[in-house]
């Protein structure tokens, strides 16, 4: 009888806290990969590519892409917008995406990726190769 009723609670409860957790975020940003290039002129950028879910059963408008380079004290040292993959995410979909960051600099240590809202990722260590 406990158990069954347990069941029934949470059948009740899930779908609604699924339900809410996407419409707090429907579209989530997750970066795969961060790695540093060299260009031909000898300059060093990075890389930055992941994908963008859409969670919900509705499509959605995908905003452009921020991303930005801090340092090991977390300080911005530069922030690049970019456009989205594609303009419109259907329900429950995925895109991936790849920018190159056009910042040559050496005090970048740590990444994050947001959308223009401000929909924030975790923050990526960049990893040399």
């Amino acid at each position: 009888m406990i158990f069954a009723a347990l069941v029934f609670v949470f059948a009740l409860l899930l779908p609604h806290t699924v339900k809410q957790r996407a419409i707090d975020s429907p579209l989530v940003i997750n970066m795969d990969a961060v790695r540093p290039i060299v260009d031909a002129y000898g300059a060093q950028h990075f890389v930055v590519s992941g994908t963008i879910k859409n969670n919900t059963d509705q499509a959605y408008g995908i905003p452009d892409i921020i991303v930005k380079l801090m340092d090991d004290a977390g300080n911005v040292v530069a922030v690049q917008k970019f456009f989205a993959p594609a303009p419109v995410l259907d329900a429950f979909e995925s895109v991936s995406f790849r920018h190159t960051l056009e910042y040559s600099g050496d005090g970048a240590k740590r990444v994050t990726a947001e959308f223009k809202q401000g929909s924030k990722t975790k923050e990526e260590a960049i990893k040399d190769d």
